[in-house]
């Protein structure tokens, strides 16, 4: 991998590999809920789980599991993560779908910075009091915010990963019909 000083290269790599570290929290629910699922028309499980919005991918999850696994810490333990990653799919959403974008502060080169925000006609996220700032964006990100959020994603990953795997040696997925 080549090193560059461009900015917005290096936040746009960053948010990339953000978003690549949520995708795999993605892919261990989708394992999950095939396992508890037991079913053997895989085609049909993935149309519907395809079809699921985040927070409705984890209710049905949590169903799944409240009716398949009868322990009650464990239980607790999936309601505590579940929700953990509800709070976290606010930042993937930040990551998928707000801007990058260069802005000049005040004209100065020391005012130029890269960052990730919403999109100018959004003014719950612009304060205005404080224009020709950077904290005229609400809530926007930089390098090191993504990369904080990444970390976040990566640990929530592990989290999901060792249920992924319970899950896996208590109900191995079916043989699929082709």
């Amino acid at each position: 991998m080549s090193e560059t000083t461009d900015p917005a290269a290096k936040l746009f790599e960053q948010l990339g590999r953000a978003l690549s570290s949520w995708q795999n929290i993605e892919q261990c629910l989708g394992m999950i809920f095939f396992s508890l699922l037991q079913t053997t028309s895989n085609q049909s499980a993935e149309i519907v789980f395809s079809c699921m919005g985040f927070h409705l991918k984890l209710r049905t999850i949590g169903q799944l599991y409240q009716n398949m696994v009868k322990d009650p810490e464990k239980l607790a333990e999936w309601k505590k993560l579940r929700r953990h990653l509800e709070k976290l799919y606010k930042d993937r959403n930040k990551l998928a779908h707000w801007q990058v974008v260069d802005v000049n502060f005040k004209g100065r080169p020391e005012g130029y910075k890269t960052i990730l925000t919403h999109t100018f006609t959004d003014f719950r996220y612009i304060d205005l009091s404080k224009h020709g700032t950077p904290e005229m964006f609400v809530g926007a990100m930089d390098e090191k915010d993504i990369l904080e959020t990444q970390k976040k994603f990566n640990k929530a990953w592990i989290r999901v990963m060792d249920m992924e795997t319970e899950v896996l040696k208590q109900f191995p997925p079916p043989t699929i019909n082709p």
